[in-house]
């Protein structure tokens, strides 16, 4: 179980931002934004294939 210590919004895009966790909304169809396309290149498909 993972207790958070701290939880932070920003309007930042979640590419600049270093976290442990990132949390963000994904509908079944998986269409996926820029940004959220850019971050799946990032984590080797890892959102597209879940």
């Amino acid at each position: 179980m993972i207790n958070l210590a701290e939880i932070k919004a920003t309007k930042r895009s979640y590419l600049d931002l270093e976290s442990n966790l990132v949390i963000m909304g994904l509908f079944e169809e998986k269409n996926l934004t820029p940004n959220q396309k850019k971050l799946d290149d990032i984590l080797n498909h890892q959102i597209s294939n879940a």
